[in-house]
């Protein structure tokens, strides 16, 4: 009848694997042999029977019981344990004899599938523990389905006639980098404080947070950088970003929910809307794996694309209602992240909730682990999610044909064609879908309805779907536009240089070039631009070769012979 009882409880459980339900557990219940539940050990607790000559067994159920065994007051500090245990002289409850514990200790197993109830005293004491309450969640390994897991089960069902639990997530084993068992006398295994020595407790949980845990799990050192370090390194790149520029006098986000105009400020924060609900959901299941991805893919492109395409909106000098809206839209997606990856990056998210909100490390009152879940920052827009999907697969098409065409990327072509009007799913993005495009791929214009019988083969690269012209580009970019080309590569090299240097973010600099007369014809039209994106004070050009020297950086490869000096230049001082 109780094996009965078992399987049937077990079917209300939700496995996280579902499979174990009727597969390794289920078939292990249905399988039961009798629970020999005695250890012949020194240590543990031990088996509450006694036995007198006449072979009358007492079983005592309680201290109170014990003390009127023995006909006295327990000792004080009385010790439960067999070292306490056994020198007691319990009476027979039968025929009032003395009696003789039966020596052995109770399988430690027993005292863990009594856990639930026995944290609260029950049933001596009363009010905290709800015989007919199943734990909501419980999580362990694979092995506890004949451990842990088995005994909760067996005791609940026994005792209370239910499952001991609603849910409950099982977790695979870990392997070495090769897909072996770990074993210290094969040399393979992974010390793991040796690991979160090197690559820190966060990027450790997010390493087995991405895999599927579920199931074997390959670790090292290797494989965590690859995933844990490299997710947390884009985003606190995201973070470094907005915080050395919200520290140069910038507004920043003041902590109220953002109403941006630009479509892709609504964008990220629809990105963010759709990954709070995803990740909701999934922590309201109990199985947080589906929660991974959806995060993942928001930092992404947070970085990859949100950030790509609005980092000049920060630079600017100028106080403007898009400078705010880009501050705005940024800390709150920052602040959003923190509070979706706070069960799952206790230190990463702790720090970047202090910061982004400038709470300063004040009071625990601040703290992020304290915070209620987080409500949507704005509402969601599919269709606008969509679009933007759409645009970004136009992006990966135009650089085909850029590859095609043979034309750096950072050189400037006249304009991307399409032989179509403008798609219509296109219209949450309005004419700012068309700005993207053509900034990302590098077009001066993006033309809609164009005539494809004027794509000659020998002046333009055309995409094709079933034989009929679709898009095209030019082969060849004008003058003009090759002078623009070798701005941005020159741009681009600076833009490393200062890396390099390792300057802020922030930090201005005197920049002197010694470069070829095209190029530096290109600066000259452009110096306004250089002068901002670079944050340059001075800019000199010198005849020649330039002497060496510190902040002295040379390129003379791809063609090109170049040289630089970048020197910081201290702040002023405030008045």
């Amino acid at each position: 009848r109780l094996t009965d009882r078992l399987v049937t409880h077990n079917r209300s459980v939700d496995w996280i694997p579902a499979h174990l339900r009727d597969g390794r557990f289920g078939n292990f219940l249905t399988e039961a042999k009798d629970w020999a539940l005695s250890r012949n050990r020194y240590w543990g607790t031990p088996l509450p029977l006694w036995v007198c000559p006449q072979g009358h067994t007492t079983c005592i159920g309680s201290f109170a019981e014990l003390a009127e065994r023995i006909g006295e007051p327990l000792p004080d500090g009385f010790d439960p344990h067999r070292v306490g245990v056994d020198r007691l002289r319990v009476r027979c409850a039968t025929c009032g004899d003395v009696t003789r514990r039966e020596p052995y200790t109770l399988d430690t197993w027993y005292d863990s599938g009594c856990a639930p109830f026995a944290q609260y005293h029950y049933p001596f004491e009363s009010g905290r523990f709800d015989p007919q309450a199943p734990l909501d969640f419980i999580c362990e390994g694979l092995d506890q389905t004949r451990g842990w897991f088995y005994t909760m089960h067996v005791l609940a069902t026994a005792l209370f006639d239910r499952p001991a639990y609603r849910r409950v997530l099982v977790n695979g084993m870990v392997l070495d980098e090769n897909g072996r068992k770990m074993s210290k006398s094969k040399g393979n295994a992974v010390d793991p404080l040796d690991l979160l020595g090197q690559v820190g407790g966060d990027a450790l949980r997010w390493t087995f947070l991405a895999v599927d845990f579920t199931e074997p799990m390959r670790i090292s050192p290797t494989i965590v950088q690859s995933i844990g370090v490299r997710f947390l390194r884009t985003l606190l790149n995201v973070a470094a970003f907005y915080l050395q520029n919200a520290r140069t006098g910038a507004p920043g986000w003041d902590g109220r929910p953002p109403h941006p105009r630009r479509a892709l400020d609504r964008w990220i924060l629809s990105r963010w809307e759709a990954t709070r609900e995803a990740v909701s959901g999934a922590l309201e299941r109990g199985d947080p794996r589906p929660a991974i991805g959806p995060i993942a893919g928001l930092v992404d492109d947070l970085s990859n694309w949100y950030l790509r395409r609005s980092r000049p909106r920060f630079w600017s000098e100028e106080e403007s209602a898009d400078r705010t809206d880009a501050f705005a839209t940024l800390g709150s997606v920052l602040d959003g992240l923190a509070h979706l990856l706070a069960p799952f990056l206790p230190f990463t998210t702790e720090w970047l909730h202090q910061e982004v909100t400038r709470a300063g490390w004040t009071t625990a009152d601040t703290s992020v682990h304290l915070a209620a879940w987080p409500g949507p920052l704005a509402s969601r827009s599919p269709e606008l999610e969509r679009a933007m999907d759409r645009l970004r697969a136009e992006v990966e098409q135009g650089r085909v044909l850029r590859q095609r065409a043979e034309v750096k990327a950072r050189i400037p072509l006249e304009v991307l064609a399409y032989a179509s009007d403008r798609p219509a799913d296109w219209a949450p993005l309005g004419e700012e879908g068309d700005r993207l495009l053509a900034e990302e791929l590098n077009v001066r214009n993006i033309r809609w309805g164009a005539a494809s019988a004027d794509w000659s083969e020998s002046d333009w690269v055309v995409r094709k779907d079933q034989d009929r012209p679709v898009a095209a580009l030019p082969r060849r970019p004008t003058p003009e536009l090759a002078r623009e080309g070798l701005l941005r590569e020159l741009l681009r090299r600076l833009q490393q240089a200062r890396k390099e240097a390792q300057l802020d973010y922030t930090d201005r600099i005197d920049l002197v070039l010694a470069v070829d007369p095209p190029t530096r014809e290109a600066v000259e039209r452009a110096r306004d631009r250089v002068v901002a994106d670079l944050l340059v004070g001075r800019l000199e050009f010198h005849e020649g070769p330039l002497p060496d020297g510190p902040g002295l950086f040379r390129w003379t490869e791809d063609g090109f012979d170049w040289a630089a000096r970048l020197v910081r230049v201290a702040p002023t001082p405030p008045p």
